[in-house]
Parts: C-alpha cells; sequence; structure tokens
C-alpha cells in the first residue's frame, strides 16, 4: 500500500514524538523506518498499527495531497520547544485537509484580508506601521472607532478560516497563524487561558496577516509590532479617550469591559496613548502582578462563538450527523476535529450572534443561528 509519507511525519509531531521514539511505539527498529520511508510501500496490518498508535485514521495516511503550508508563526515562539512548534505545525496540515472537505460541502466566505507588507504600499514616514495598519484595516473592514464585538465572527466574515486547540500541556502554543497553499489565511486559537487573552492572540496574528507576509516572523521586533497592531486594533485611540479614566487598576479594571480585553493590555493601551507615564505604567504592572492578575484574568467574558462553525453544526444536525461525521469524510481524527470546532465550551453552540454567511453547496440555502 502507498503510503503519504507527510502524513506519517503529521502522526508523529501530532503526538509529540521524537523519531525513535515514534519507531518504538510501532514496534519496529530505527532503521526499519528509515527503509520503509525510502519505499514508500507498507503492508495494510503495518497502516493499522500506526493507525492505532497514533489516533489517525486509516485513510489519512493514505492521501493523495502534499499538505503545504507556509511556515507558521507562532505566538511568542521563542518560549516554544522543537517539540511544541512541531505539534503546531501537524496541526495547521491537518486544518488544510480538514478545510479541503468543509469546503467541498459549504460556501465559506472569501478571505478578505489586505497586504500592507509588499511593496505596492508606503507607510507615510515617520508614522508607526502597527497603529496606522490598525486603522487602515478598522477603516477597510468599515469598524470606525467602536470597539470591535465578536473578533472570532470578524475574522470568519472576511474570509479567515478560525480554528481552536485545546492544548493543556502546551501553555505556550497561543495561537498561531499560516497561509495554506491556496492563498487562504488560517488562525489557530489555544483555548486554555481567558477570552480577554485569547482576543488579544487573534488580533496579534491578525497583525501577522497584514504586515508580516513577507516577513521573517522570528524576528523580535516583528512580534513587537504584531502587539502594537492587537493593541491599536481592539482599543483605537480615538475610543480609549473618550472613555478614559483616572488610571488607578480599580478604575481600569472595570473600565476593561468596553473593549473586552486584558486589564494588563488596557494598561498598555494607557501607556501607549500617552495616557501615563512610565512611572505610573511600571506601579500599575506590579499591581497587576500583586493581584495574580497576569495569570489569572479577573472577571473574565465568555469564550466568543465561531459564526461558521454554529452554523454548520446547526446544518450537520438537520441531516442527523455530527463534527466526528465530517472528519471521517475529511480522513483526519474526529477528536481533533471536534477540538478544532469547538472554541472553549458546548455553550457556544446556542450563541445566537451575529454569523457569516455559510451555504451548503448542495442547495445554496443559507444556514442561520436560530435567534
Amino acid at each position: 500500500m502507498k503510503l503519504n509519507l507527510n502524513a506519517l511525519e503529521i502522526s508523529r509531531q501530532r503526538n509529540r514524538l521524537t523519531k525513535n521514539a515514534f519507531a518504538e511505539k510501532l514496534g519496529i527498529s530505527s532503521r526499519d523506518m528509515r527503509r520503509m520511508r525510502e519505499e514508500q510501500e507498507v503492508s495494510v496490518d503495518f497502516i493499522e498499527t500506526v493507525a492505532q498508535a497514533t489516533g489517525f485514521p486509516i485513510e489519512f495516511f493514505c492521501v493523495d495531497v502534499d499538505f503545504e503550508v507556509t511556515k507558521p508563526t507562532f505566538r511568542k515562539q521563542a518560549t516554544l520547544t522543537a517539540r511544541e512548534r512541531e505539534a503546531g505545525v501537524a496541526a495547521a496540515k491537518m486544518a488544510t485537509l480538514f478545510w479541503s472537505q468543509v469546503q467541498e460541502e459549504y460556501s465559506l466566505p472569501v478571505p478578505d484580508v489586505p497586504d500592507y507588507s509588499n511593496g505596492d504600499y508606503h507607510f507615510p514616514e515617520g508614522i508607526d506601521r502597527a497603529t496606522h495598519a490598525a486603522s487602515l484595516l478598522r477603516e477597510e473592514w468599515g469598524l470606525g472607532t467602536e470597539p470591535v464585538g465578536n473578533l472570532v465572527k470578524l475574522l470568519e466574515r472576511h474570509g479567515v478560516r478560525v480554528l481552536s486547540l485545546s492544548e493543556k500541556e502546551t501553555h505556550g502554543l497561543s495561537a498561531f497563524t499560516f497561509w495554506g497553499n491556496d492563498r487562504t489565511p488560517y488562525i489557530y486559537l489555544n483555548m486554555i487561558g481567558s477570552m480577554e487573552r485569547s482576543r488579544f492572540d487573534a488580533a496579534h496574528e491578525l497583525g501577522h496577516l497584514v504586515l508580516h507576509r513577507h516577513h521573517d516572523a522570528a524576528d523580535v521586533s516583528v512580534e513587537e509590532e504584531a502587539d502594537r497592531f492587537a493593541s491599536a486594533f481592539l482599543i483605537p485611540k480615538a475610543d480609549l479617550l473618550r472613555h478614559k479614566v483616572y488610571p488607578t487598576i480599580a478604575n481600569i479594571r472595570r473600565n476593561k469591559k468596553r473593549w473586552n480585553v486584558s486589564v494588563a493590555a488596557l494598561v498598555r493601551a494607557y501607556r501607549d496613548c500617552g495616557l501615563i507615564d512610565d512611572q505610573r505604567y511600571k506601579y500599575l504592572n506590579i499591581e497587576l502582578s500583586r493581584n495574580g492578575w497576569r495569570k489569572n484574568e479577573p472577571d473574565k467574558s465568555p469564550w466568543e462563538a465561531s459564526g461558521v462553525w454554529v452554523a454548520i453544526k446547526k446544518d450537520l444536525w438537520a441531516k442527523s450527523q455530527t463534527v466526528e461525521d465530517l472528519a471521517r469524510r475529511a480522513s483526519v481524527p474526529s477528536d481533533d476535529a471536534v477540538t478544532f470546532t469547538s472554541f472553549g465550551t458546548p455553550e457556544h453552540l446556542n450563541d445566537a450572534g451575529d454569523n457569516p454567511q455559510v451555504h451548503t453547496k448542495r442547495s445554496q440555502q443559507t444556514l442561520r443561528v436560530v435567534k
């Protein structure tokens, strides 16, 4: 049987196994593994062994795809181990196979993410690229200076494929973005912290999509620029000035609800917008640490739901199907597919917010959440 070597490697990386540990788990020697890779032909029994050992369906190892994606841009990737990065890359590659099946069955919003990183756009001299790009994108997407509502749905409406993770053993893998070989943008969000942190992570990755399509994301200055973009996109200076409060930690804690950001993010925005000096900024950060609010966000908001997946799941249920059935048709592990589409907790399935339009390709009937 013809073996897809990329699929085999994805199953190893997703299970966070070294090559030697992977061979041992499969009950073969490293030499046998190398020979198998060279020949690319294996028995059906061996494929079944790999599937059982990794939790991947047998069909996954025989798919005729190359799993090509751009190099993912990881949030705070300097803190990630090589194994954690590999697990993220594997999830990225699986996503393209999963979404290819989704797009066979549903018409989704077309990607509408401008590219401010190419030579066609020149930023005015003396202007911070990040904050200027945030203003430009808000203008292009018709957001004005009001707070962003559900950021996941906003991204989906503009064709970004958003997926969730639950990497509890990999806290550093908070978010990452990449492009599929069909120029479709993807963002993964790890649902292990707070919604406020997840929103900032999503805005940070959006900054990479619009500003760093042709840059090395490992550059520290690139990460800092994405942070400034996220802050300016979520907390526009004009709106912050209209709704500023006297900068005590208690006032800022109450103030954060307007933008659904963390206390730390709002403290930083106050500094970046010139509302507090460095000395006050340092004091407020000491207060943040003293209250434990760097690790445990106070007054957490509910997780943001995905409009696309609420609509698709309702359509699947109407056909007496689930995400697991969709996963089987895509030849990806059903457990991963459920995680990719869960966005935190089951209560999201009852969300009745403004959802992107999703159509079944068979009937072209618009799927909407029942209000």
